[in-house]
Formats: C-alpha cells, structure tokens, sequence
C-alpha cells in the first residue's frame, strides 16, 4: 500500500467468522498438507529459473546503465565548462560597462591598470586592447594626435601579403589598436587596423550589428606554436550620454580580448571540474580536414587519436560554446577497457539468489515440522493480534502522514526516500519533485486561512489522481509538496510528470463558491548510485526549485551541478551588498519628470546605482533580486527614502521626490514609522514624498500592504501605482484602493508609435485614469514623436531619455536652475567624451 493512502485498513478480523472457523482452520492446514512439499518444490524451479534469468540479463542491463550514467557525467562537465568559458565574455562586458560609465575616454595608464585587475581573473586571456572607430576624414587628425601623445611613427596600418606592415590604404573607416595590454610586447601593433583583414572585420561587423560579444574562428596568437590556438573577441563601445532620442547612438570604437584555448580550458579543470575518468577532445567544425583539433585533455598522456578513431569508440558528442563559436567537442572514457564489472555483477546476483533459494527451501523444509505447533498458537492469538493491528494502523497512519490532507508527513516521506536511495545504488532510478504553489499567500490574504485549507487539500487529491500508486507524495509544510518517483526511466519521467503536474494543478478551483487559479513551479533532482543523504538530495531539489522560480514560476527545472555556483555566487552578492550598504557605495540618481502641459519639472524619481570597488558602476537589474531574495531589501529600502529626503530638503516645494517600494518593506508591521521618522529626520512634509508600488508588489502583500498604504496616504504621502498594465487584477487594484498617479509601463510607450494596437493600449490606459480621476505619467519616452502622440491623447507627465538621464543629487539644483520649459524636448545637459 502507497504512503498516499489515507484511508484505514479493511475491517476483515477474526470477530467477522463464525465460532467454528478455528476449527474448519485446522481441518484445511491438515488436509492440505501435501501442497506444501509442492510449494517447497516449486520455490526451488521458481528460484532457479529467476536466478538464471537474471544472470543472463544483468549484464546487458549493466551496460544500459554504465550508458546513462556516462552520457549524464560527460553533458554536466561540458555544462560546467561552457559556463566557464563565458568568464571572457564577462570581462569584455567589464570593459565597455568601465568605457561607458566615464565622462572621459579613459587614458593608456587607466586602461592598463583597469584591463590589468580584469586579466587576472581570467587565466588564458591573453591581450586586450580598445581600438577607437575612426572615420576617413579624421584619419589625419586621429594620427597627428596619437605621434604628439609621445608615439613619433605611429600611423595606421595594415598587413601587405608578406605579412609585414604597411600603410594602411584610403578606405571609409578604420579600428586601429591604440591601447593595448600587456603594452610592451604588443607595442608593434599599435595603429594595426582590425578591420583589415577579412575575418577579423566580419566579426567586428557582427559585435556592432548584434550590439554584443563577436569571436573569430580559432586563429594564431602571438607565441602559441598552434595556428588554430586561440581566438579574437570584439564589443562595441557606444558613448554613455550620446542618444539623440531619435538615432541610435554612434559606434565609439570597439573592446578586444584575445584568448588562448587550451589555457583557460585548463583552468576551467583546474578550478570548476575535474574530468575524472573522461578524456575530452575539442574539435573547430570549420577547420581544414586532418588539422581540426584545438584542444585535447587525456589522463593517460597518450597522444591525441584521430578524429574518426574517436568516433569508432565509446563516445559521447556536444558543443562547446564560446561567445558565437562553437565548437565540436568528443569525450570518451579514460580506460574504456573496464568491461568486467557487468560480468562479475552478473555472477553474484546469480549466486546470491541461489543461496537465497537454497535458505528459502531450507527454511520451509524445517517449519514443516512446527506447523502444528505454532497452528495451535496463531488460532489462539489469531483475534488478538488482528485487533492490535487494526490499531497499529490507525496509530502508525497519524504518525507518519500530514492531518490535513491525509499524505504522508516528512518523517514518512524521508524513510521512503531513504529506501529509494538504497535501491538507486542497485541501479533502479528516483527522481525527487519538489513543489511549491505559486500564488498561494494571496488566497490566504484575500479568502482567508480556512479558504487556504480547502485549497491544499484539493491540490492534495490532485496530485494523488496524477502520480502512479508507486509514488510517494508528501506535504512539507504550507504550500510546499514533494514527490518521490521511483521505477521508471529517468530523467524522461519526471519530466513527463512534471508537465502533467504543471498542466493539472494550474486548472481553477472553486473554493467557496469562487473560482480560484493558482501555478505551481518545481524543482527536480534524480538520485545518483553514490548518493546516501536524503538531506543533500531534498536541497539538490530545492536548489532546482529556486531555479524554476527565478525563471518565472509555472515552470520546472532539473537540478544541475552549476546551480551550486549560482547559490555561492549569490552568497558572494549578498556579502558584497551588506559591505556596500556599510561603506556608502550606494548612490542614488534622480530622473525628472516632466508636465506636458507647461514643461516644467514636477518631481524626480530616485533610481539606485552601486559604486562597486571592482565592477565600477552597477544598475539596480543587476543586484536588486539578490537584494529581495536575501532579505537586504528592506534597510537598502529604508537608506533609500531617508537619502531621497535629505537631499531632496533643498529643492523647491513643489518638486515631489518619488521613491519605489518592495514587497518585503510593506510586510513589515513598522513600515509606515520607518517613513514617518525618515520624514522628521529630514524636516519634510508627507506631501514631498511619493511612493512607487508595482501591481505585483501589492498582490503578494495585499492585506498588509493596503492598511499601511492608507496609513501613508493619510500623512499625505502620495501612492502611484508603477509598470501599470504588466500585471494582473488592475482594475481590482484601482477600484479598491485610491492611487494618486499610474505610471504607464516603458514597454507600451515603445511600442505605440510602431503599431495602432500599441497606441490603442496606451489611449485606453490613459482613458481609464482619466475616468477614475487619476493623474498618468509615461516612463520611458525617448522620442519626439512620442512624446507628441502621448501630448494629443491626455497623458499629464512624462519621464524619460527624451528629457533627461538619472543624474547624481549634485546635478539636480543645476538642471533646474537651467530647465526652460520652451526647450524640454531633449536633454542638452550632458556631452560624450567619448564620441
């Protein structure tokens, strides 16, 4: 019987027979007496054929496994491989984020010591270098400046077909390297136009097109014997402040790293996994037929097979990526001779079920002999023991499953994936499934708790009409359920499983005569051969879990060795916040906001940037869910709106600071004191002050959230309701709580000058606030003819690049001491440096 079996045990006792059955009992054993030498003999055929049986299909069965088992260990070390290749790639980014963040084009020195701190971390890059776009009429100017800097013979240059360098020809453009690092033994390249030569101006081409990361095919580096032993990478770099809201911004120039392979493969096996048993062979597709190997890693030291050796062995095939190449990759077994471990498996099963049937038939021989005895007894405590069982089960049910919805508790669902892991180190494969309800507190919140109970217990008859009787399925606690998959090929079952779970649990409910949806995200591991700790596979699971939901829920995902990466490298994060929030390497910059009928500057709201000590500047996209996720959310959030405050003490009375909330601060019982104290700290009125709150922000704290919004907008602070429409139940929101402004979502302000559908959504948003008395403001209006379109429709305010970029607290008096309504059409205030 299934650990999901709620219901107790069938009443079949001895109090239903009739007195004589004891009897009749005794009559039968004695007069079938002669069926049990025939059940002593058919144990023996019995036992025999399966041994024999076995024996025959163990191996084969063993080879199966040895099969899956090697696929599985060669696709996750190339998993961990490629996400270590993509270090490069993230350096690179570095670069152009250092390029960008600066109001100057960075000198040699600084662009030395910057490029230099990056290297280090990443074993195997060898160069990188910036070559600025030059166009052919600054040629000559781009030249004299460069000879002046301290550099007498530079000019730019390209290769003749001697390979020697020449003059470079009259053409429209050029990218010549003007800083390179490391600087002396590159100091021969400089003014070498990349766009010379073929294959390098391809990929320039592609990284400009594509706005990211571009490498060329493997080629020559500088003292690497191999001609196909390393590669080129290229960004682009665009200036910072260069949008003219129309056009897009000019190229600056671009970054260039250059790679040796085998280096920094070899620290990707130093550092992140070791290829224990596997040798891996790394293959360029387009390279010439009997010179295609980059790269090969063997443990026996052998010289590399050739390509078609290789796939006449025992091999597994994949790609590994880097940037835009991709290379064929092949990793075969260390010592593919092992071969005997089927064979000797085989033989010990066959021995050990002989010996098993051996004992059997010995053991029924010798209770033949004591039948009669222990006849007497059992019809004596026959009605005794059916009673205490009858007991034990009622007992052991309450003890071992959840009283709400009748699975089993986490006591229970630990012992059968105890006895899982034992029979997955025979070789029979489990998959753990790890789910959590989506949406499931706002039930709680808007129906009540006994709502919540009802809707758990219908999950729970759900899921019991999903699995197979074989499973096991457990309720953790709150909305969180597990399941132990067990018997079946893996992982294509549990994905199976997965979808349908998905597909039946997402269906509505109706709970209390209202129909009720919510999602479920899951978490999956499968249990390895020399797994043994339930607690290491169930945070295996949730690790998957955690995964799937920050994917977006609604979705599930297997567990994979670099989400123990992602894990510490959240870890990292969250320490590197908690040390910013200690030593003021938070900023925060101010973006106005504009009225459409005058011009003038209304508020500003104030956006977060981190001065990280060796990422340079950080946007919020990059840190901020680690900062909700970890909990720093709320004293990041309070240090925000007492700073926002106290800078804003100094502007004029009517300009509002405007500053955006989390879910996690509204939680918290003294949030509404916390804003009262950051008001007085700063000597401001509630009316300076205006918070930002998204639909889904307000969803996931919907009681909590509503009785401190009031409270707030009781003190005068005003409540605008941001990324309007992105959401769900908007209408819900607006008609049960009165919010001052709507903000209209940059997504739908980008595209209602592309189609009418776009500009439809947009005039039925701004018609709905107009017919509820809400005041609107547009986010993300970069262009003229949108702002116009948006002017013709009723929308009140505006905020975006068109106007003006978040500035630091320092340049706010400036920009509204020169702010000239006539002229707020697009922000003149700040200049590139780097065009």
């Amino acid at each position: 019987m299934s650990l999901t079996d709620c219901g107790a045990a069938p009443d079949d006792g001895p109090e239903d027979l009739p007195r004589a059955a004891p009897i009749e009992w005794q009559t039968r054993v004695k007069t079938g007496r002669p069926w049990r030498q025939v059940i002593i003999a058919l144990t023996c055929i019995v036992g025999t054929t399966t041994s024999i049986g076995m024996f025959l299909a163990i191996g084969g069965w063993q080879e199966r496994v040895a099969e899956v088992r090697f696929s599985s260990l060669a696709s996750d070390h190339l998993q961990t491989i490629n996400s270590g290749l993509e270090g490069a790639t993230d350096l690179l980014y570095s670069l152009r984020a250092h390029f960008q963040s600066l109001d100057h084009l960075p000198s040699r020195a600084e662009f030395q010591a910057f490029s230099h701190d990056l290297r280090e971390r990443v074993p195997g890059l060898r160069d990188t270098g910036w070559a600025p776009r030059i166009t052919a009429p600054d040629r000559n100017a781009f030249e004299q400046g460069v000879r002046a800097s301290g550099y007498p013979d530079f000019q730019i240059k390209e290769r003749n077909a001697d390979g020697k360098f020449v003059r470079a020809q009259d053409r429209a453009e050029y990218f010549p390297i003007l800083y390179s690092e490391p600087g002396d033994p590159n100091r021969n390249v400089m003014g070498f136009d990349l766009a010379s030569e073929p294959m390098r101006n391809r990929t320039i081409t592609r990284a400009l097109t594509a706005n990211k990361v571009a490498a060329t095919p493997p080629v020559k580096l500088m003292n690497i014997k191999r001609p196909n032993g390393g590669l080129m990478m290229f960004i682009a770099v665009r200036p910072a402040n260069a949008a003219d809201g129309v056009s897009p911004r000019p190229i600056a120039g671009v970054v260039l790293g250059a790679v040796e392979t085998a280096a920094m493969i070899e620290n990707i096996l130093a550092t992140k996994v070791r290829l224990v048993g596997l040798d891996m062979y790394v293959f360029d597709p387009n390279g010439p037929i009997g010179d295609r190997l980059i790269y090969w890693h063997s443990t026996s030291g052998k010289p590399a097979p050739t390509e078609a050796s290789l796939q006449a062995m025992r091999h597994w095939q994949g790609t590994l990526e880097m940037v835009d190449q991709r290379w064929g990759t092949i990793l075969t077994p260390s010592d593919p001779s092992d071969n005997g471990m089927a064979d000797r498996t085989a033989l010990a099963v066959l021995i050990a079920g002989l010996i098993m049937m051996i004992s059997i038939v010995a053991y029924l021989w010798f209770s033949l002999r004591r039948t009669q005895h222990l006849e007497r007894l059992t019809t004596d405590l026959r009605e005794t023991t059916e009673e205490l069982r009858r007991h034990g089960v009622k007992l052991d049910h309450l003890a071992r499953h959840d009283v709400l919805t009748g699975l089993a508790n986490r006591m229970a669902f630990r012992d059968e994936v105890a006895s899982g892991l034992r029979r997955a180190r025979r070789g029979q494969g489990m998959a753990i499934l790890y789910l959590d309800l989506d949406r499931f507190k706002a039930v709680n919140d808007t129906l009540g708790h006994p709502a919540g109970d009802q809707l758990l217990r219908e999950v729970a008859n759900r899921l019991r009409d999903t699995v197979r009787e074989a499973d096991t399925i457990t309720r953790l606690g709150g909305d969180e359920f597990a399941i132990a998959q067990t018997g079946v090929e893996q992982p294509a079952s549990a994905d199976s499983l997965a979808r349908r779970l998905i597909d039946v649990l997402s269906r509505p409910y109706e709970i209390d005569s209202q129909w009720v949806v919510v999602g479920v995200s899951i978490g999956i591991t499968l249990a390895e051969r020399d797994d043994i700790d339930v607690d290491q596979l169930l945070r295996r699971a949730d690790l998957a879990l955690y995964a799937a939901k920050r994917q977006g829920r609604g979705t599930w995902r297997f567990f994979a060795n670099t989400m123990e990466f992602d894990a510490q490298a959240l870890r990292g994060l969250e320490m590197d916040l908690r040390h910013a929030l200690e030593h003021d390497e938070l900023e925060l910059y101010y973006q106005p906001q504009v009225t459409i009928a005058d011009g003038k500057v209304r508020g500003f709201e104030a956006l977060l940037r981190w001065h990280h000590p060796d990422r340079g500047l950080v946007m919020p996209g990059d840190f901020l869910r680690c900062a909700e996720e970890t909990g720093l959310i709320v004293p990041i959030g309070t240090w925000a709106l007492r700073t926002a405050l106290r800078q804003s003490a100094d502007w004029p009375a009517d300009v509002r600071v405007a500053v955006n909330l989390s879910p996690h601060q509204l939680a918290r019982d003294d949030f509404v004191e916390t804003v009262e104290a950051a008001l007085t700290a700063a000597g401001q009125s509630g009316g300076r002050l205006e918070l930002e709150i998204t639909e889904n922000a307000l969803m996931e704290q919907y009681v909590a959230g509503q009785t401190a919004l009031r409270r707030l907008r009781a003190l005068g602070v005003r409540i605008s309701m941001d990324d309007f429409g992105t959401g769900y139940a908007s209408l819900s929101h607006l008609r049960s709580f009165p919010f001052d402004r709507i903000k209209v979502d940059q997504s739908f302000i980008a595209g209602m000058t592309d189609s009418p559908q776009g500009s439809a959504i947009v005039r039925a948003i701004l018609q709905l606030a107009s017919t509820l008395n809400i005041a609107t403001v547009a986010e993300g209006v970069e262009t003229q003819a949108q702002f116009e379109q948006l002017a013709a429709i009723g929308c009140d305010e505006v905020q975006g690049f068109l106007f003006s970029s978040a500035q630091p607290a320092a340049a706010v008096p400036r920009l509204l001491a020169g702010w000239t309504p006539a002229g707020a059409t697009i922000d003149t205030t700040i200049e590139s440096s780097m065009g």
